[in-house]
């Protein structure tokens, strides 16, 4: 734990140093070289249904339904009972800070820049809306978000949560849906919110287990 507590500032730092030099110098030379050997009318058409609403929607229901059914066994200190209070508030978080933040930064989305190649990124503080809502990335800060709560009640996935989240991310560069600053910002906002998720469970659970009678 200790350990830990260690590495996670250095974590969050190199992750905002990365992204910030991603938005800089390497965001949109990287997208126009992607663009033009996998031109994204190509790979993903721009119709394509988003997701992410519904699954938020269904996998925060089903682990209120869990939530609720741990509780009334008293299975709450269960890997099942510690995980799905978690996703159940932690996924509806996540879509909320996602929809905040591309209002706030209102970033230019990639396949509007490599149309009309806008390449004012930050213009549109506080408005960032329709193809003004590039970053960060709503799918990896929710899926971050998901991914590092769920690591830290099975320990074992983290292997295989590194690997999704970075095919996550080469998915949306490659589709030229994100640029490659939305794609770690995405990470940094879920990572951070996980942290603080799972810092505020832990308190509430040591404060309900001092409140218990001997």
């Amino acid at each position: 734990m200790a350990h830990s507590r260690a590495v996670a500032p250095g974590i969050l730092c190199g992750a905002v140093l990365l992204t910030a030099i991603s938005t800089v110098w390497v965001d949109r030379p990287l997208a126009r070289f992607v663009a033009h050997w996998l031109p994204p009318g190509r790979t993903v058409p721009e119709s394509l249904p988003d997701l992410l609403v519904p699954f938020v929607a269904v996998i925060s229901g089903l682990m209120l339904g869990l939530w609720i059914w741990t509780w009334s066994r008293g299975q709450g200190t269960s890997r099942l009972g510690r995980l799905a209070p978690l996703l159940t508030v932690g996924l509806p978080l996540a879509f909320a800070l996602k929809s905040l933040s591309k209002w706030f930064y209102g970033r230019t989305e990639t396949r509007m820049f490599l149309s009309t190649h806008h390449a004012c990124d930050f213009c549109h503080w506080f408005h960032g809306v329709g193809p003004y809502s590039g970053f960060p990335s709503g799918h990896m800060l929710v899926l971050a978000t998901l991914l590092v709560l769920l690591c830290r009640v099975y320990p074992g996935l983290r292997h295989y949560a590194t690997v999704f989240l970075v095919a996550l991310g080469l998915a949306l560069m490659a589709t030229s849906y994100h640029f490659l600053g939305d794609v770690l910002g995405g990470w940094f906002f879920g990572y951070v919110l996980a942290l603080v998720i799972l810092k505020t469970d832990a308190g509430l659970r040591s404060a309900a287990a001092r409140r218990k009678p001997a």
